[in-house]
């Protein structure tokens, strides 16, 4: 342990595990290093005033205020094991180390208080100074006093020497003259010369240096720099010859300086100067060809390219113009920017005519107000445009039904920069689904036709009921007084009997009734259970006798009722059909599919299909009837088709025939409550 007072009264003591401890009257304060006093054991203590100097085997720190200070030299050998500190008068500090005495000055402090990463410059003082041995570490300590006369004492461990710091002049030393002695090229040795030039291709330079000093050739230190290629000065213990690897071809300028014994550079530096040739692939001309060469190239593919795009441009725009097919282009919002050859001929127009909105001209006007909203709508949301209109023909003036997509091309951030559309021709088409409706309409008729007799049978009846209570009311009124309650009864069996020959002729109008097809939620069994009650009179007119068998609960189909009704009036008149002979029972049944299908079956029990015509009896003009046109199972199979489902016959060669169809189910979320009792299950004699 070391301790030490100062002019303030309090009392240090520094101890070997790099504690200090301070005693300030009655109170104590201890700094550890984890307060930032980084000298590991403490050993020396001095400072004339409030600020404290603190040595050890680590360094030098003051404190000052509650702080430390770490004091950092430019060779840090030289505060390594300080075990005695000075401080003079004039502020300047005396430290007794393992390499030394070494003498700070008071601005070297200073500087280093204001700037933590300044390193301090001093005189050092070793065996070449004539200081012998080394400062101790342990006892006695401190190894360096201030006498009553003003000299400073140190002790070594063989010797004590004094200074007298009144009289001592700056130790002044001289740094030794620096010789760059030569330079190599791929160990080709050159002489150094104002104008050194190194042949091209040099892969290695090295630069030999030296510097002489007679009194302390150990202490001198070095510092060089490629001012090209170094940004510091890297230092250098020895003069050891410095190698620089493939250095581009150009001028270089070396620099090397060598410090005194003080560490003090001497600002003198030895220079020299060389160039290294450049081959004639590295000369400035040289690659100002490869250059041009480089943009010629460049410019030659930039034109094969423009030349290349525009014969693509051509024969794209050949395609486009030559496509059977009505072209155009619009801007985002919808007015048109190019049509080609086909719409402008078709429609009798110029370029110029058809640009912007000028093409609304061409659209039937009961379509226009329909076009310009779906144009809208896509504008809004961004989805394709996909419509069916009628164009006029210039040449005539004639409307032919188009299908006219439009679909929307996007930049790299999805804006919308225009949108390319293409008209088809759907005349044709149109005409086949109008002459398909017309066909569907006269086979239900046809079909129809043959119910008329057992039609006739259930319009007699409530035609009978009303006359028989139209009489009996009659007669109730003659009587006197008149007998209204039974009038009233009779009245009411009147109504009723109306009301069922109303229904009966209503549900004849639907099937007549030629309307383009109608697509709603439809109850299956509901469709079911009418036409077996349409059809009962059929039936028992040939001694035919129709059950049900309808599942409870099922899904509802989105389909055309009036249609469904139709499939169901050609496969039930065939199954009657075929048993008017023999009789039988026509079973109708419906179930619900695992593949989320409903399927509808049609049974009868009479002779069955004829063996190997399954497949061909839905084929148009095929049929097993005398009378038949061959086309009821057809277009019952194209309704079918035309809703998502499927139809097909067993029972070819075997007694029985069996139809079947399926229709998709709606899901169960948009499927409202239905009640069971609607079902039908049952027979109609």
């Amino acid at each position: 342990m070391i301790a030490f007072n100062d002019s303030l009264g309090r009392v240090w003591f520094g101890n070997l595990n790099g504690q200090l401890a301070v005693l300030d009257g009655d109170r104590v304060r201890v700094f550890r290093p984890s307060d930032d006093l980084q000298v590991g054991n403490i050993t020396a203590i001095n400072g004339r005033g409030p600020e404290i100097w603190i040595g050890g085997e680590f360094g030098l720190e003051q404190f000052d205020q509650g702080r430390f200070h770490k004091i950092a030299a430019l060779d840090n050998k030289w505060l390594r094991g300080i075990s005695g500190i000075v401080e003079t008068p004039g502020g300047d500090l005396w430290l007794n180390a393992i390499s030394g005495i070494f003498h700070i000055r008071k601005a070297e402090i200073s500087e280093a208080l204001k700037e933590p990463a300044y390193r301090v410059k001093g005189e050092h003082f070793d065996r070449r100074e004539g200081v012998s041995g080394i400062a101790s570490q342990v006892h006695p300590l401190p190894t360096a006093i201030e006498g009553t006369d003003g000299r400073l004492w140190f002790a070594f461990r063989n010797g004590v020497v004094w200074l007298d710091p009144t009289a001592y002049s700056e130790k002044r030393t001289v740094p030794p003259p620096i010789t760059i002695q030569s330079v190599s090229a791929d160990d080709k040795f050159y002489a150094p010369s104002p104008r050194l030039s190194l042949p091209a291709h040099t892969s290695s330079v090295q630069i030999n240096y030296t510097a002489v000093s007679l009194s302390d050739p150990e202490a001198i230190r070095f510092r060089y720099r490629l001012q090209e290629t170094d940004k510091d000065w890297p230092e250098a213990a020895a003069a050891s010859p410095l190698t620089y690897r493939n250095l581009p071809p150009g001028s270089y300028h070396f620099s090397v300086e060598a410090s005194d014994t003080n560490g003090v550079w001497s600002g003198a530096p030895a220079n020299v100067a060389f160039t290294i040739l450049p081959a004639f692939y590295q000369t400035i001309w040289f690659r100002g060809l490869c250059v041009l060469a480089f943009f010629m190239l460049l410019w030659t593919g930039y034109r094969m390219r423009v030349h290349q795009l525009q014969q693509q441009e051509k024969k794209f725009r050949e395609a486009v113009e030559t496509m059977p097919t009505l072209a155009f282009v619009a801007d985002p919002r919808g007015n048109r920017t190019f049509s080609n050859r086909g719409w402008l001929e078709y429609t009798g127009l110029s370029p110029e005519e058809a640009s912007a909105s000028g093409w609304e001209k061409t659209i039937h006007p009961d379509d226009l107000s329909r076009i310009a909203e779906g144009w809208r709508e896509s504008q809004k949301t961004g989805q394709p445009l996909d419509c069916e209109a009628r164009l006029r023909r210039g040449s005539d003036g004639v409307y032919r039904w188009f299908l006219i997509r439009a679909v929307p091309v996007r930049d790299k951030h999805g804006k919308i920069v225009k949108w390319g559309g293409a008209a088809t021709d759907i005349e044709d088409r149109k005409r086949a689904e109008q002459l398909q409706a017309d066909l569907t309409h006269a086979s239900r008729v046809s079909t129809m036709g043959e119910m008329v007799a057992s039609i006739s049978h259930e319009l007699v009846q409530p035609i009978q009921i009303t006359t028989a209570h139209a009489k009996a009311s009659l007669r109730w009124l003659q009587r006197d007084p008149p007998d209204m309650t039974e009038v009233r009864k009779g009245t009411e069996k009147i109504i009723e009997a109306g009301a069922l020959a109303s229904e009966i002729i209503s549900r004849l109008r639907s099937l007549y009734k030629k309307a383009p097809p109608k697509r709603e939620l439809v109850l299956i069994n509901e469709v079911v259970g009418e036409m077996a009650g349409m059809m009962g009179g059929e039936a028992r007119g040939h001694g035919v006798s129709i059950r049900t068998d309808l599942k409870d609960g099922l899904p509802m189909t989105v389909a055309d009722r009036v249609q469904l009704q139709q499939v169901l009036m050609n496969l039930m008149l065939n199954g009657i059909e075929a048993m008017k002979d023999t009789g039988g029972v026509l079973t109708v049944k419906s179930l619900f599919r695992e593949d989320g299908q409903i399927e509808i079956t049609v049974n009868d029990t009479g002779p069955g299909l004829p063996l190997g015509e399954n497949g061909q009896i839905f084929d148009a003009f095929f049929t097993t009837k005398p009378q038949g046109s061959g086309m009821g199972l057809a277009i019952s199979k194209s309704i079918i088709e035309s809703h998502d489902g499927r139809i097909w016959a067993d029972g070819g060669g075997g007694r029985g025939a069996t139809f079947h169809f399926t229709l998709p189910a709606v899901p169960a979320e948009t499927n409202p409550p239905v009640d069971a009792a609607r079902s039908v299950r049952g027979t109609v004699n």
